[in-house]
């Protein structure tokens, strides 16, 4: 490897680890494979510590920044002096500076009480998804999916054929079961269960048209979400427009809670959000990494860390 900017390397049991510029990588010690394992935008990296399932890394502009094993950047932090040491281990973080007589200790916080699932963080995906009895969970988007049960097992993985040409997907939450429905451009609809991964059925039907919308409904609204366009609110009763939502994310959900409202949108660079909405559609609380709304922890709502895990809040369950 040839570079203009200096390599930093190191080498253990766990394989072979080496930065340079913004990116740290990880080398397999028997096939030489490579894995990204942290990327720091446009700030060169200074030095790194890989331990266990995190890694921490200093960078130029005298910051430094924890990613977990998928690459997944926790947290960020500037300090007012370089960061020339940094070690972590067993969900302990060490930094210091030559300047300094002391040194910065830090202690990861779980929070292991509000999980309600696990996965595997290296899995990529764009959305997850609860099944309807809350025993599995579905990570997906158009290359394919993974399904988990709430012990972190993995219990299907499978590649969708041809997603270049897929139009659509969408999670069904059915009384019979939940279900991943893929939509092709040729009409194709394929079904894919939330309990194994299992192909449930297939059908071939009409192309989907380009002026295909989904709706959504609560006691006393009928939103109309097109594929590319603003949704729209329409009063039940008088079928009357009474409102626009998000103009600039595309909206996936819309869940009523009690009186208020829950929309799930995916902005235009791929980041889940939600709002809470009351019922004259007031924007009451903007939910980050929102993914999902699940009764069977008394009513909560879903978010996804993007560590391997997914936590709740609401419900005397999960606090």
């Amino acid at each position: 490897m040839d570079s203009r900017d200096r390599f930093l390397i190191k080498a253990g049991e766990e394989g072979i680890f080496l930065a340079n510029q913004n990116v740290l990588v990880r080398f397999d010690p028997d096939t030489l494979e490579e894995t990204e394992i942290a990327f720091t935008d446009d700030r060169n990296i200074t030095g790194f510590s890989v331990g266990g399932s995190y890694t921490v890394v200093a960078t130029d502009d005298n910051g430094f920044s924890f990613f977990d094993k998928g690459a997944n950047r926790m947290s960020s932090e500037n300090c007012q002096e370089p960061c020339d040491f940094t070690h972590t281990a067993g969900g302990y973080a060490l930094i210091a500076n030559r300047s300094e007589p002391s040194v910065r200790l830090m202690k990861l916080e779980s929070h292991s009480e509000t999980e309600v699932m696990s996965y595997d963080s290296k899995d990529l995906h764009d959305e997850a998804r609860i099944s309807r009895d809350g025993k599995t969970v579905m990570l997906f988007d158009y290359e394919g999916f993974s399904v988990y049960d709430r012990e972190g097992k993995n219990l299907a993985r499978e590649e969708l054929p041809d997603p270049e040409t897929i139009y659509d997907q969408q999670f069904r939450k059915e009384e019979d079961g939940s279900f991943l429905e893929v939509i092709w451009y040729d009409g194709t609809v394929r079904c894919y269960s939330a309990a194994d991964g299992s192909l449930m059925r297939e059908t071939a039907g009409d192309p989907p048209g380009k002026d295909l919308y989904e709706e959504f409904f609560t006691d006393r609204y009928r939103i109309i979400s097109p594929l590319h366009g603003t949704p729209e609110v329409y009063d039940r009763d008088t079928e009357k427009k009474v409102a626009e939502l998000e103009k600039k994310s595309y909206l996936t959900y819309v869940t009523q809670l009690g009186d208020d409202i829950v929309t799930e949108y995916i902005s235009a660079a791929g980041q889940r959000y939600g709002l809470l909405l009351n019922d004259l559609l007031e924007t009451l609380a903007y939910l980050p990494d929102l993914c999902d709304f699940c009764t069977l922890w008394a009513d909560g709502l879903c978010f996804l860390c993007r560590r391997g895990s997914r936590r709740s809040e609401g419900g005397e369950d999960t606090g």
